[in-house]
């Protein structure tokens, strides 16, 4: 019966720790997605950043007459 058990227990160990490990692979590719998604809206920002700039300085409103 110990055998047994200690069987049950052997492989609940081996299954806990191959979840484990998935589960780590899957983290690791969401930190990269996140990672490139943030690198991505940062060029982004910066693009639109320096549309704008440049907009506002080649279509500058005329000075109003008093």
């Amino acid at each position: 019966m110990e055998d047994k058990t200690r069987g049950v227990r052997t492989k609940a160990a081996e299954g806990v720790r191959a979840v484990e490990e998935k589960a780590g692979k899957v983290l690791d590719r969401g930190g990269d997605a996140l990672r490139r998604a943030d690198e991505f809206l940062q060029d982004t920002e910066e693009h639109v950043s320096e549309t704008l700039r440049a907009g506002s300085t080649r279509f500058a409103r005329p000075q109003q007459l008093a």
